[in-house]
């Protein structure tokens, strides 16, 4: 079996990990059709048909570079009855650096584990495009991992997937796995291929059902609650609507699901009627920002400052906006926290694009040349607590 993902097959198929925390899908690059862009923290999934024998993922990746972020590649591993996720063939980019994840030791899938090694540390990443190929030995539970084709990790064991079929490939890009941090990772030619082998006679059965909650969980009380203060806390206007899906479809007379009607009626309906407006306001911000020429001289930093904030809150929708800066000299370059208002909070693709608008119109408008960092800050959030939508920096 052999699958690339086209142009028009480029943003298919993909669903969110975890629709309470974080409900975009990747979107493909405005001037790019063969460019995916990645910013869902908590991660997004594409399903294929269960696949044994040797697996083969290729793809060209560029994630977040002098942001503080991990970003997660993997071929993903239905447990189905033999347990929850816990972890599949990977490559893991932290600040700067691509990793194996850790290696299990040769205990059976349900023993104990006592040999349990740290990330193996395979190449330094500089913020270039790379080149990954990752092959997954099935019946084995092992792989390798190929960077800019040197083989950097032979057979790192996954010995709980042995006998396991992939069923999916799997990314995510943010602080860990943190709701509310993500970060843009960018990707290229997606391909897998699928070398068949032997389908052992016993398979686990595949567990169907996604909750909003959890990438596998059932839709209990235990799991809504937190997701639902999650959602509200991070303006995550689908969130609080799957929330309150499983809430009334599963727990119609529970208390948290009146409180999930609240939040639908005095959060979400609003803002979704004002949807049409924010969807105008970026197709003008974009026209605006394409037809921007560059400042014929740089602008001091407190001028620059008051400059950029006047144009966003006018042409970007921005009702609030921090600055902090790498020293107090305010010699490096800026890192801006902007809030939006709260119909442009329907998961992070959309975020992410006024985000890259604002880092594209900075320079052009103020005349300052390097890196900027444009945050993006929930309507619903205390200033200080640490989430972030998402963050969109230039390249170094």
């Amino acid at each position: 079996m052999e699958a690339r993902l086209t142009p028009a097959t480029l943003a298919t198929g993909w669903r969110p990990g975890i629709k309470a925390y974080d409900a975009s899908v990747p979107l493909v690059a405005d001037d790019d059709p063969n460019e995916l862009w990645v910013v869902n923290a908590t991660g997004v999934d594409r399903e294929m048909e269960p696949a044994y024998g040797k697996v083969i993922l290729s793809f060209s990746a560029q994630p977040p570079y002098n942001l503080r972020s991990q970003t997660i590649i993997a071929l993903d591993i239905d447990y189905g009855a033999a347990g929850s996720y816990m972890s599949a063939p990977e490559i893991v980019k932290t600040y700067d650096n691509w990793w194996a994840c850790a290696e299990d030791d040769p205990a059976p899938r349900d023993g104990t584990r006592t040999d349990y090694k740290p990330l193996r540390h395979l190449a330094r990443y500089t913020g270039e495009k790379t080149r990954i190929r990752l092959v997954h030995h099935a019946q084995d539970g092992e792989y390798d991992i190929y960077i800019d084709n040197k083989l950097v990790a032979n057979r790192v064991q996954r010995r709980w997937t042995a006998g396991l079929p992939v069923t999916g490939v799997h990314m995510r890009s943010g602080d860990a796995i943190w709701p509310g941090t993500g970060k843009l990772m960018r990707i290229w030619d997606m391909h897998v291929v699928v070398d068949p082998g032997p389908r052992p006679e016993s398979v686990p059965e595949r567990r169907r059902f996604r909750s909003t909650t959890a990438r596998r969980a059932t839709a209990n009380i235990t799991d809504l609650v937190p997701s639902l203060s999650m959602a509200v806390k991070l303006g995550n206007l689908p969130g609080i609507e799957a929330v309150y899906h499983d809430l009334s479809t599963f727990h119609p007379d529970h208390p948290l699901t009146a409180e999930a009607l609240g939040y639908m009626d005095g959060i979400v309906r609003p803002a979704r009627a004002l949807e049409p407006a924010s969807d105008a306001r970026l197709t003008a911000l974009r026209a605006r920002v394409g037809a921007m020429d560059a400042a014929r001289s740089p602008l001091d930093a407190h001028t620059a400052e008051q400059t950029f904030r006047r144009w966003a809150a006018e042409h970007a929708g921005v009702t609030e906006m921090w600055v902090r800066y790498e020293d107090e000299r305010r010699k490096l370059a800026p890192n801006w926290s902007v809030r939006l208002p709260p119909e442009d909070y329907r998961g992070s693709g959309f975020l992410l694009q006024v985000a890259m608008e604002l880092v594209d119109a900075y320079p052009l408008l103020t005349g300052i040349a390097g890196r900027v960092t444009v945050n993006v800050r929930p309507p619903t959030t205390v200033e200080g607590d640490g989430h972030t939508i998402v963050e969109a920096s230039s390249q170094p």
